[in-house]
């Protein structure tokens, strides 16, 4: 039965103690909720960021029933097919994501709920627990 408050900027370190997070934005609140649904669904950009989403992708959105579909603009074979979503999501949107959620692979069949994009890797370095990939 007790009530504590940490203020603090290290990410980790709020996942670890907290039951419940906050997530300020130039002081006001940008999301509240337990740690697991602040970082596996943030409320917005900036929560997204913060919360290690800064990775950003330009797409077009869409929608057909409660399906999406994304397209990235000016490249071809990019993108990915009926994404399950609520709310009105369509035209132009901002995907999110972590640098560890992404995988290189040969040109072939990514997974259904992939996000394809082609390119070419010009550099990489390894950095002790992976690699780090231009």
């Amino acid at each position: 039965n007790l009530t504590a408050i940490l203020v603090t900027h290290d990410r980790e370190e709020a996942m670890v103690m907290a039951d419940r997070v906050v997530v300020l934005d130039q002081g006001r609140v940008a999301q509240v909720g337990t740690p697991e649904e602040v970082f596996q669904r943030p409320a917005s950009p900036y929560v997204a960021s913060f919360m290690g989403a800064e990775n950003i992708v330009d797409c077009d959105a869409l929608r057909n029933g409660d399906c999406v579909t994304l397209r990235v603009p000016n490249a071809s074979q990019a993108g990915v097919k009926g994404i399950h979503m609520t709310g009105s999501i369509e035209g132009p949107v901002q995907v999110h994501f972590r640098s560890e959620r992404a995988t290189l692979s040969l040109e072939g069949t990514p997974a259904a709920d992939a996000l394809k994009l082609p390119g070419r890797i010009t550099q990489s370095s390894y950095l002790g627990g992976g690699y780090r990939s231009r």
